[in-house]
């Protein structure tokens, strides 16, 4: 169970919970950043899982998942963009 300071990771193709992955717990310690974008390559280049059920998204929400740290979508197999989120970070 992570502790205040840590997040968890959400991933989807176009909205949260649309792929069936459950959430991922990131401590406040790691570098989010690059935890997110290399779990989420390693999701949408994972040959067992069908591309119709790959994420393209993932985002990084605070330990109370009320708000969003970073969303990111990938743009190619090595390849991530940030995402603005709803309230324009």
């Amino acid at each position: 169970m992570p502790t205040p300071e840590g997040y968890w990771m959400q991933f989807y193709r176009r909205e949260p919970g649309d792929v069936g992955i459950d959430d991922l717990p990131v401590s406040g310690t790691q570098d989010v950043d690059a935890t997110v974008t290399r779990a989420l390559l390693s999701y949408f280049n994972n040959s067992m899982i069908s591309p119709e059920q790959r994420p393209h998204h993932a985002r990084v929400v605070t330990h109370d998942r009320f708000g969003t740290v970073l969303t990111i979508m990938a743009t190619g197999p090595t390849s991530v963009e940030r995402v603005r989120n709803a309230d324009g970070t």
